[in-house]
C-alpha cells in the first residue's frame, strides 16, 4: 500500500463519468497536540491542519484507485486496499469559509463520485493569547461534556477524561457591530484551543442590534486540560490577533475516565473512607455527590454506587460514578469534600422494583486489584418515586 505523500494535482471535471456507491466513513483533521485524537464536531477545521479522510466504495474486487478532490480544484492521491481508501489532504492554502472534499473511485480512467463532505476552515491560534480589551463583550453560557461523535453526554457533572469539554458562549466586537474574527480559551500552561465565532445567536441579535452569527462553540479534549480543576481565559479577536472585548474566565472540572467494574478484584476487610453529601431527586432522577479516598489517602479515581437487598450477595444495580475531581461539596458537619476526591452519579430510577434498597459506595484501589466498601445510605422506590435517607 503506498504511502499518500499529501500531492495535489489539478482536478479536471471532464474525466468523471458518473456515480458510484459509497461513503466517507471518517473525516477528521490532525492537529498539534500528541497522538491521534478525535475531534466532535470536525466541520470547523483550523486553517493549515491536515484532513484525514477514510472511505469505502461497495464494488465487487474494488476500483483501480480512489481520488479526493478539494474544492473541485485540486486532486489527491489515495492509499487503498480493495474498496477502502485513506487519504490525507493539505488545508494549508485555504481561506477561512467554506470548502468541501469529494471522494472518488477511478476504472479504466474514468471517476465516479460516491461522497462528500462540506466544511469550514477558520484561523489557528494566535501565537500569543490576546490581550483584553475595554470594548465588545464575551460571555460563556455553558460549559457541557461530549463524546468523540459530538453528542451531549451530560449538562452538570464534570467532563470525564476521554472525552470533551464544549465552551459555549457569544461575543460581540463593539468597533463593528459584528461578531469577532475568532474566540481562544487559553489555560495556564499557555496552551489555547480556538473557535470561529459563527453559531446563529437570534436572542443577541434581538438584544444587542448585531449580527446574527455571534455565539461560539470551543472543544476542549480533557485528556490534554489532565485531571483536576483549570481556569482558562475566553477572549475573542480579529483578523490581526487583537483582542476585541474584555475576557471571561472559566472552571472546567475534569474527572478521571470511566471504566468497568473489575471483575476480580478482592474485597478488603476494612470499610471504604467515603461519604454521600448530598442526595438530589428530580422525579424519577437521582442524583448523588460524595467523596470518596483511597487506603493510601488520595482521592479515589474509580468509584461505584451499589443498591442492595438483604436476600441477595450481589447487587440489584452497580453505576458507576464520576469520581476524582475537585468540587465544592459541602459537608452539614464539616468542610467540603478533599482536593481530587469528589464523586458524583447520576442515574434514573424509574425503571426500578418499588422497594428500599441499602446503597453501597464501592471505592477501587488504584491497579484495580482490591476494593473497599461501605453503607451510606438508602433509596426507597415507590408510587411517588425515588427517597433517599442517610
Amino acid at each position: 500500500m503506498p504511502i499518500n505523500s499529501v500531492s495535489r494535482a489539478a482536478f479536471d471535471p471532464r474525466v468523471v463519468a458518473g456515480v458510484a456507491r459509497g461513503a466517507i466513513e471518517a473525516f477528521d483533521y490532525v492537529d498539534g497536540y500528541p497522538g491521534l485524537v478525535p475531534h466532535p464536531r470536525v466541520r470547523q477545521v483550523p486553517r493549515g491542519a491536515p484532513l484525514v479522510v477514510r472511505g469505502a466504495v461497495a464494488a465487487g474486487r474494488g476500483p483501480d484507485g480512489f481520488r479526493v478532490v478539494l474544492d473541485a480544484a485540486y486532486a489527491f492521491d489515495a492509499e487503498h486496499a480493495q474498496c477502502s481508501f485513506r487519504s490525507v489532504v493539505d488545508t494549508s492554502e485555504l481561506l477561512p469559509g467554506a470548502h468541501e472534499v469529494r471522494a472518488y473511485a477511478v476504472e479504466a480512467n474514468a471517476w465516479y463520485e460516491f461522497a462528500h463532505v462540506a466544511f469550514r476552515v477558520h484561523d489557528p491560534a494566535p501565537a500569543d493569547p490576546p490581550e483584553a480589551s475595554p470594548y465588545g463583550s464575551v460571555r460563556v453560557d455553558a460549559v457541557l461534556a461530549v463524546n468523540a461523535s459530538g453528542e451531549l453526554t451530560r449538562r452538570t457533572l464534570p467532563v470525564p477524561c476521554g472525552e470533551f469539554a464544549l465552551v459555549s458562549g457569544w461575543a460581540t466586537d463593539a468597533s463593528h457591530r459584528a461578531a469577532p474574527h475568532a474566540v481562544a480559551a487559553c489555560d495556564a500552561h499557555g496552551r489555547m484551543w480556538t473557535a470561529p465565532c459563527d453559531v446563529p445567536r437570534p436572542d443577541i441579535r434581538a438584544a444587542r442590534g448585531a449580527g446574527d452569527a455571534m455565539g461560539f462553540e470551543i472543544v476542549i479534549p480533557a485528556d490534554a486540560l489532565g485531571r483536576g480543576r483549570h481556569l482558562l481565559r475566553v477572549a475573542p479577536y480579529d483578523g490581526r490577533d487583537v483582542a476585541v472585548a474584555g475576557d471571561q474566565h472559566v472552571t472546567i472540572d475534569v474527572a478521571a475516565e470511566q471504566r468497568a467494574f473489575p471483575s476480580f478484584a478482592r474485597s478488603l476487610p476494612a470499610p471504604a473512607t467515603c461519604r454521600i453529601e448530598r442526595a438530589s431527586i428530580d422525579g424519577a432522577g437521582v442524583r448523588l455527590e460524595g467523596w470518596a479516598l483511597t487506603t493510601s489517602g488520595a482521592g479515589a479515581s474509580e468509584v461505584f454506587v451499589e443498591l442492595r437487598v438483604p436476600e441477595l450477595s450481589v447487587p440489584i444495580h452497580r453505576i458507576p460514578a464520576l469520581a476524582g475531581f475537585t468540587a465544592d461539596v459541602v459537608s452539614a458537619d464539616g468542610p467540603a469534600s478533599p482536593p481530587g476526591a469528589a464523586f458524583a452519579c447520576e442515574f434514573d430510577a424509574s425503571g426500578f422494583v418499588r422497594r428500599t434498597y441499602a446503597v453501597h459506595v464501592a471505592v477501587v484501589e488504584p491497579g484495580r486489584g482490591a476494593c473497599a466498601f461501605a453503607r451510606c445510605g438508602t433509596l426507597t422506590v415507590d408510587a411517588h418515586g425515588p427517597r433517599w435517607r442517610a
